[in-house]
């Protein structure tokens, strides 16, 4: 139950959406046809965001465990390791996702500028 927290596993299903909604505009006001392999780095864009999302989380409880004491780390359910472990778990699956589907350089680059400013 503390990872759920630790993830908020609740929110996780928003996060694709803003990918898919981001491409669905893209196309609509382009002249690109949607093909078989747009559909398919557009979902794989979308699973890399939940990871990316979730390191950024995870990060986040990292950075403030002093402050925010009423998260799973301060409350001693999760390791400090562990959880830095998980946070880069989550980038090492985003990347793996942009590999295995062969996602363009240019995402690479927007997915480090995102995980530096998160």
């Amino acid at each position: 139950m503390s990872w759920l927290r630790f993830f908020r596993v609740v929110n996780l299903p928003t996060v694709p959406g803003d990918v898919i909604t981001g491409a669905a505009v893209s196309i609509a006001f382009s002249d690109t046809s949607v093909s078989s392999e747009i559909v398919r780095s557009v979902l794989a864009a979308a699973a890399s965001s939940v990871f990316i999302y979730m390191f950024a989380l995870a990060d986040n409880d990292i950075v403030g465990r002093d402050v925010d004491v009423e998260r799973p780390i301060p409350e001693g359910k999760i390791r400090l390791l562990h959880a830095r472990i998980a946070a880069f778990a989550c980038l090492v699956a985003a990347a793996a996702t942009g590999v295995v589907f062969s996602l363009p350089v240019w995402w690479y680059a927007v997915a480090a500028v995102i995980v530096i400013f998160s």
